[in-house]
């Protein structure tokens, strides 16, 4: 029986997630727990194509927070001789500014990701990319949150073959989920 490695790397991100918010919880950090859906626009070689994304924001004296998330994505790729699918987890830090008002909470951000990409068919690296969102929470209860945002991901593996080149697969991503506060 054959494990795939990039669930087994998702396993191990979720339990260190658990972890990490454990401790926040021990040491009273106001935190929240992010998850939902989201879906990239790609400006590329990739096809456009769904995804998954969670995420724990630590707030830091007003207006700053500080966000560790992953999302995982899945896709088809054409890229000259090459074609087929790919999996691509991100492993993500960033930075936001906050506004806290009445009901909604909107934001900017800015950080990075690495990207740990499995394509059938073709070998490409890993690669570092760039994150920039805004986005908003709509307050329900003192706990639970409506998050909606837009962001803009560059990423361009570069494969080792020059004949091959790079792979654009620039995005932007139209996310919406739900908050728990901790």
């Amino acid at each position: 029986m054959e494990i795939n490695g990039m669930k087994v790397k998702l396993g191990f991100l979720l339990i260190g997630a658990f972890f990490m918010v454990a401790s926040a919880q021990a040491i009273e950090i106001k935190s929240h727990l992010n998850g939902g859906l989201e879906y990239h626009f790609v400006n590329g070689d990739t096809d456009d194509c769904p995804g998954i994304y969670g995420n724990w924001e630590i707030e830091l004296p007003q207006p700053i927070s500080l966000v560790f998330g992953a999302n995982y994505f899945s896709g088809d790729y054409d890229l000259k001789d090459y074609s087929g699918s790919y999996d691509s987890l991100g492993l993500e830090v960033l930075l936001r500014i906050r506004w806290e008002m009445d009901q909604w909470r909107p934001y900017i951000g800015m950080g990075g990701a690495e990207y740990i990409n499995d394509f059938k068919n073709i070998d490409f690296p890993n690669k570092l990319g760039m994150i920039v969102e805004g986005g908003t929470y709509l307050q329900l209860t003192d706990t639970i949150k409506i998050d909606m945002s837009l962001r803009y991901i560059t990423l361009q593996p570069d494969h080792l073959d020059p004949e091959i080149g790079e792979i654009i697969m620039d995005a932007f991503v139209i996310r919406a989920g739900i908050s728990f506060a901790l």
